[in-house]
């Protein structure tokens, strides 16, 4: 469930053209997007972020055309934070809850804040790569928090990207169809590799490899 519930405090009031999402994550187990919503709603804390996703519910605290404090001033001024929420003990059902909130979310953010359906390292970053990048910060979630679950940033992404391929009726065919055209054409002779590869997230300059074979396929067909 996505609900609006604006802080009155923490929110500089500066408008914001965001050209991407940072992916947080709390580093506060157990906690909620309500608790998160009240620690930023009582009074300064000289943090933000613009939504938080629990395993209920998903909270936008800070409208996404207005910047918030979550990743150092370059990405403050530049793209959205999201918070997601980490279970107070390893559940696997609470994290997948998270997570597929989470895609739903920042596919909708995509769409619909900023106006790009193609999901890539520069307008997708977790906090420990806008770190690593800019040097404001030197936080390094979500990478632990997505590790106890077995996935990883790239994995985020190519979850997105997937979600985002759906809500815009994508006409691409299959992953496996893509693979199979692809060994026709004697472009490939491993399918199980590339599928398996594409499938984990990975990338070729900054596009994912998954949807670079659907594409190439959809030419060579």
């Amino acid at each position: 469930m996505y609900k609006q519930m604006l802080i009155k405090n923490n929110r500089p009031g500066t408008r914001l053209k965001p050209k991407g999402v940072v992916v947080h994550e709390t580093g506060n187990p157990g906690g909620t997007a309500q608790n998160h919503f009240d620690y930023w709603n009582a009074k300064n804390r000289g943090s933000s972020v613009q939504a938080v996703v629990d395993w209920n519910e998903a909270i936008q605290l800070i409208p996404y055309n207005e910047v918030s404090w979550h990743a150092g001033r370059t990405a403050n001024l530049s793209m959205i934070g999201v918070e997601l929420c980490r279970p107070k003990e390893h559940d696997e059902a609470k994290f997948k809850e998270v997570w597929d909130t989470a895609v739903n979310l920042f596919a909708d953010i995509f769409i619909e804040q900023i106006g790009v359906t193609t999901v890539t390292k520069d307008n997708l970053m977790s906090h420990a790569e806008v770190s690593a990048k800019w040097h404001e910060t030197k936080h390094t979630d979500p990478i632990s928090y997505f590790a106890e679950y077995n996935k990883t940033v790239d994995d985020f992404r190519w979850a997105v990207q997937q979600r985002i391929n759906e809500l815009k009726g994508s006409q691409l065919m299959s992953l496996a169809d893509a693979v199979n055209v692809l060994v026709a054409k004697g472009v490939v002779n491993t399918p199980d590799y590339w599928v398996q590869n594409a499938v984990n997230g990975k990338s070729v300059n900054g596009e994912y490899t998954g949807l670079l074979i659907q594409r190439v396929a959809e030419k060579l067909k």
